[in-house]
């Protein structure tokens, strides 16, 4: 994904994440890439009325996705399509809304002392 940021000036990468408080703990990979990235990779919080959402999905290119539909589960079954278009569709209108309403991740946010 950092070559992807890095590479691609019109790259867009949009994380939604209801508590990245471990993620920001532990050093992930992706805070530091949004932190460093700050105009390719962005970290929201969904809006209160969305934070009990369980799926977890990607959509690239609009066509491709790849779509966990129960992230409770202790398995990691997931569905991989790299041509699907109108399914990715619908994922990327529903994350466009989500997306809409939330606000920035301010856990993420890299603190200059």
């Amino acid at each position: 994904m950092f070559d992807l940021a890095r590479t691609h000036s019109n790259a867009d990468i949009r994380i939604l994440v209801t508590d990245s408080s471990q993620a920001v703990s532990r050093g992930h990979c992706l805070i530091r890439l949004a932190q460093r990235l700050t105009s390719s990779v962005r970290i929201h919080k969904p809006a209160r009325q969305h934070r009990g959402e369980l799926a977890t999905f990607m959509v690239v290119d609009d066509t491709g996705l790849l779509h966990r539909p129960r992230t409770t589960s202790t398995s990691y079954d997931a569905i991989l399509n790299v041509y699907a278009p109108k399914r990715a569709g619908e994922l990327r209108d529903y994350f466009d809304a989500m997306w809409e309403m939330s606000a920035p991740d301010s856990q993420v946010r890299r603190l200059y002392i």
